[in-house]
């Protein structure tokens, strides 16, 4: 990404991200703990997305109805998005 892409999706998420309580604790499902605690603030945020670089998490793939993408991938879902 170019240093204006950047600043641009760094305001975006600013303005449309929200801080969510962990309601949902998930235990041992990643390769270490703090990527447990990845999945449960995604999990308890309904998300659909968890974009990371971390590869243990990149290679569960999904989490109950989440999917886990690398930040190169979730970039081409945007544009393909923004295309249709």
């Amino acid at each position: 990404m170019t240093p204006k892409q950047t600043q641009s999706f760094i305001s975006l998420v600013k303005t449309r991200a929200r801080v969510v309580p962990i309601t949902t604790p998930i235990p041992n499902v990643a390769t270490h703990p703090e990527d447990d605690l990845v999945l449960a603030t995604a999990e308890s945020g309904k998300a659909s997305f968890v974009v990371t670089g971390n590869h243990g998490l990149q290679d569960l793939k999904h989490f109950k109805d989440i999917k886990i993408v690398s930040p190169g991938t979730f970039s081409e879902i945007l544009q393909n998005k923004k295309a249709a």
